[in-house]
């Protein structure tokens, strides 16, 4: 079974910032496919004589805004810090007819 992953998203001038709640987790993997962004992890399976949090694997995906640049990721406290650079250059254009 595979579970889902806590999400906040924010962002600013010049970047998407995605925090998400990973406590305990695993085997991170961040990947991109083309315009989606994939995060899957593990929790381990201890056996619990009572256990109410979720357990095995976890994953999450995002699709990319069009002008998503460069994307980094660190593992703190419990908290995966994804942070994606805003490319100005993918976007709209504005071209000068003469």
């Amino acid at each position: 079974m595979t579970h889902s992953i806590r999400a906040n998203v924010a962002e600013d001038d010049k970047m998407y910032h995605i925090d998400l709640e990973m406590p305990g987790m695993t085997n991170i993997e961040v990947s991109q496919d083309e315009d989606i962004l994939g995060i899957e992890a593990e929790k381990e399976q201890i056996e619990y004589i009572r256990a109410e949090s979720p357990r095995g694997r976890f994953a999450r995906f995002f699709k990319l805004p069009r002008d998503s640049g460069d994307i980094t990721a660190k593992y703190v406290d419990g908290i995966l810090q994804v942070q994606i650079e805003k490319d100005n250059s993918k976007g709209k254009k504005l071209i000068k007819v003469s």
